[in-house]
């Protein structure tokens, strides 16, 4: 493959993901597509430069080895910070409390949406019974959920929660590098767990929408 070649066949990815307008892909650079997926999610940085980028593309024989390669980059990122293993570590050990607590936030104590969504996903994520689903599933998901859940009203918005990331919450929001950034959330919850949930802030109430085990594990 090349750089062109590349860039073509991950704007037709964001195409049938349906984020972004057609004409809004098109306009993309190929610079740009291509950074919207070595970009880390977590520090903003890039995991390869030009050249670097350029010999690994060269060396490829389709968009899956790049795809996977850009996994590989983001969870390469992650584990260098000791923040970021402890977090792991602890999730991996924490057993499921039988217990699950009501989905609303009028309870919290955080003053902006963001602290209260944070506060309700890492308390109760862990009592939620998930099943297995691929980066693809979800993808789809997130689309069908993004246009339901945040048109509504706006007072509404659409989370990820990755608790082996460094940073777990994501807001779903529009834009080209939040929609891909969001794609490369959803490959670490494919894999390592989390979920996709709505927070209704008029009236203070939290829906889990997708919730997804560890593909090592799926709970009852």
């Amino acid at each position: 493959m090349n750089i062109k070649e590349l860039a073509s066949q991950l704007r037709k990815r964001l195409e049938v993901a349906g984020h972004l307008s057609s004409n809004m892909v098109k306009n993309l650079s190929d610079e740009d597509v291509i950074r919207a997926y070595t970009t880390c999610n977590e520090c903003q940085k890039q995991q390869l430069d030009a050249n670097s980028l350029e010999q690994a593309v060269a060396s490829m024989e389709d968009i899956a080895e790049f795809l996977d390669l850009a996994h590989q980059l983001q969870r390469h990122c992650r584990t260098q910070s000791a923040k970021k293993r402890n977090r792991k570590k602890q999730y991996r050990k924490r057993q499921r409390p039988s217990r699950y607590k009501s989905p609303t936030l009028t309870n919290s104590k955080s003053t902006t949406i963001w602290d209260a969504a944070n506060e309700w996903a890492e308390v109760n994520f862990p009592r939620l019974n998930g099943k297995c689903l691929t980066s693809d599933e979800l993808t789809t998901l997130m689309t069908s959920l993004h246009a339901k859940w945040t048109g509504q009203s706006s007072q509404k918005y659409l989370f990820l929660w990755s608790p082996t990331s460094s940073v777990p919450l994501f807001e779903v929001g529009g834009g080209v590098f939040r929609m891909v950034t969001a794609q490369t959330k959803l490959l670490t919850i494919s894999t390592d767990g989390g979920m996709i949930f709505g927070v209704d802030a008029m009236r203070g109430q939290v829906e889990p929408l997708v919730v997804v085990a560890s593909s090592g594990w799926e709970s009852n």
